[in-house]
């Protein structure tokens, strides 16, 4: 799917407010040369370029007018960044860099967020795994959620270890509000675990460098009912277990507030790498 077409998946939704959520700024990182190449960057750790540093500093002076301590300039935010986090890569830690010294916030690093493991396919263009790797390129065209890759992750042990990471970070901070600087494959990962969307499904949402994606994040008791956009989305792509979708989707009940906002940009943002992939 294109970029432009993914554009009519951005969401933004008012839902109420549940001041025992964690509300999330997931926040992608600025952009890279590799961005630009389409290149996956996977584990390699690969630095912003000068436009993702613009980037970070426009999203930074975004965030500085509306959730600095002490300011709330629209009635949707609910009040201040209390911490802030990224994954330990130098794109994310150099977004959140930025982020950090417009909002006062000491940077704290978290190794479980970083992007998928790509392994021997690191550095590689889609259509260079396609040559080089054909029958490993298929598994990851199709969303195999098994496939191995070589010296990597498969799908399913990345989405597994994103998603153990974040509900270990969200219980941490039930009742604030906090900014994660992390990678595209992580946000599809939040994304899909909202809305109880199968891994194998093909995304339709943008990933965009230095955009805002909110989520609360609240766990329902044990049997809680779903909520109606995980049900509608379950029940429209299915429920191949990557974590059990509906069900630990129920128990999380994380429900996406806003996402792929790029607002403060003065650039079109790119996408995800290769959409025949990620």
């Amino acid at each position: 799917m294109s970029v432009s077409a993914r554009k009519s998946c951005v969401v933004r939704v008012k839902i109420p407010t549940n001041p025992d959520n964690c509300r999330v700024l997931w926040i992608r990182h600025g952009e890279t040369a590799w961005n630009t190449e389409k290149r996956f960057q996977g584990h390699l750790d690969i630095p912003l370029n000068d436009t993702g540093h613009r980037q970070a500093s426009l999203l930074a002076a975004r965030l500085a007018t509306e959730y600095a301590s002490g300011h709330a300039a629209r009635p949707a935010v609910r009040a201040h960044v209390s911490h802030l986090y990224s994954s330990d890569l130098s794109r994310a830690a150099q977004t959140a860099g930025h982020i950090g010294t417009a909002l006062d916030l000491r940077l704290n690093t978290l190794p479980g967020l970083r992007e998928r493991n790509y392994g021997d396919l690191a550095g590689l263009t889609g259509d260079e795994m396609a040559a080089q790797f054909p029958s490993v390129y298929k598994g990851l065209s199709e969303r195999q959620p098994d496939a191995e890759l070589p010296g990597g992750e498969s799908l399913r042990q990345f989405y597994e270890r994103i998603i153990a990471s974040a509900r270990e970070l969200v219980a941490r901070h039930q009742g604030e509000t906090i900014c994660v600087v992390v990678h595209g494959g992580v946000l599809d990962c939040i994304y899909r675990q909202a809305l109880g969307i199968a891994l194998p499904q093909p995304r339709a949402w943008l990933l965009a460098n230095a955009s805002i994606n909110i989520v609360d994040h609240g766990v329902a008791r044990t049997g809680a009912p779903a909520s109606d956009s995980v049900a509608n989305h379950a029940s429209r792509h299915g429920s191949d277990r990557a974590g059990d979708h509906t069900t630990k989707a129920t128990e999380d009940r994380w429900q996406i507030v806003s996402w792929a906002d790029t607002a403060h940009l003065s650039m079109q943002a790119r996408d995800e790498v290769d959409g025949r992939i990620a």
